[in-house]
């Protein structure tokens, strides 16, 4: 073949890639798959918000003292109260919600003020991505149960700290993360080879290779196209999710190395099969124990030991911790450059792999 200069392989894998781009929104199986996954990112964001229309709103309480009010608010019927032994974790309660939640410190000496006629006040605190609307509604319905059950009104004072997620925090980080990884993975892994298994059944593939067009040329258009769908997908995720990421440079990060890593996966399964029922078989194969060991990593509390280590170095328990990194404060260099090392590692043997694998192919 010819030989090509740069600007003459750029114009070729770009071709290729806005070839595969617009043939995928026409092509009805890929088409699919982009939406179904998509519709499970908003699941995970408004699945909490159909669960909290059926439950109390929660409330986490430290006691500084020994007051009657706790064990009020515990056995009320409007909200849904449990007592903490310390302030911090009272506030790792509300770090780790998933929903709109109040945390409650009531001072030491706070009866005394009550029986002595003083003023008394209660300091309340909530996660930075709650409403200052859903805030407000939270606060009444406390003050309100708080007067019913003492019998005088006690004002609750919202701090002007708003807690963070911790890099290690569950709840709406969790879901997030949750998230992104299936959506990426889904559609970067998937999206590629269903494209190049068509291709290979209608002969199209073929006629690109004999055309100006090198294999390497195809491979990077398509990988090119298969990183345009998973960014967007990931995308639409972020987006549903915004108001809980606090670093979204973190999250641009993330984003993309899974997408790579997801492509890689893509490219290696689209050249080595030859048909889409194969894909279907394969695509489950290579999927499960991608997706499992995050599950078993989330679940550390309840598993041994070393299964829990060993579960968090896998490509989708990394990506999940720089997920979660990303919406945490405060964050530290480790917090987030031992995964994304991690998780660049783990792209870049995918992608390795691809390489090594296409040279055989076309020997």
């Amino acid at each position: 073949m010819a030989s090509h200069t740069p600007r003459k392989d750029y114009r070729l894998v770009l071709a290729i890639a806005l070839k595969d781009i617009g043939e995928t929104l026409r092509n009805k199986n890929v088409l699919a798959l982009v939406i179904t996954t998509v519709l499970v990112t908003v699941l995970y964001r408004y699945l909490p918000l159909i669960r909290a229309s059926q439950e109390l709103p929660y409330v986490a309480i430290y006691d500084a003292g020994d007051s009657q009010l706790v064990p009020l608010l515990e056995n009320s019927a409007v909200v849904e109260a449990r007592a903490y032994t310390s302030e911090e974790r009272m506030l790792d309660r509300i770090r780790s919600g998933d929903l709109a939640e109040l945390g409650i410190t009531v001072p030491e000496g706070f009866d005394d003020d009550l029986n002595n006629g003083r003023s008394a006040a209660l300091t309340a605190y909530a996660l930075h991505w709650v409403a200052d609307e859903d805030l407000t509604d939270l606060v009444q319905i406390a003050e309100g149960e708080i007067a019913i059950q003492l019998g005088v009104f006690v004002p609750i004072q919202v701090s002007d700290l708003r807690v963070f997620p911790s890099p290690d925090s569950g709840g709406m980080a969790v879901t997030l993360a949750m998230s992104l990884v299936y959506t990426v993975l889904m559609i970067g892994m998937m999206t590629t080879p269903q494209m190049m298994l068509e291709e290979k059944q209608t002969r199209t593939l073929d006629a690109l290779l004999v055309s100006p067009a090198s294999e390497i040329h195809v491979t990077l258009g398509k990988a090119l196209a298969g990183l345009f769908y998973a960014l967007l997908g990931g995308a639409v995720g972020w987006a549903f999710f915004a108001h809980v990421v606090v670093h979204w440079w973190l999250a641009a990060a993330a984003t993309l190395v899974w997408a790579l890593f997801a492509v890689a996966l893509g490219l290696v399964l689209g050249t080595l099969l030859e048909v889409r029922q194969q894909l279907s078989l394969w695509g489950w194969v290579v999927i499960i124990p991608i997706l499992l060991p995050m599950m078993l990593y989330l679940l550390e509390d309840v598993m041994p030991d070393i299964v829990g280590r060993i579960a968090g170095w896998v490509p989708s328990s990394v990506v999940l911790d720089l997920v979660r990194a990303a919406a945490a404060r405060p964050l530290t260099t480790a917090d987030w450059a031992i995964p994304l090392v991690a998780a660049g590692a783990y792209a870049t043997v995918a992608i390795t792999v691809q390489i090594i694998v296409m040279r055989r192919r076309a020997r």
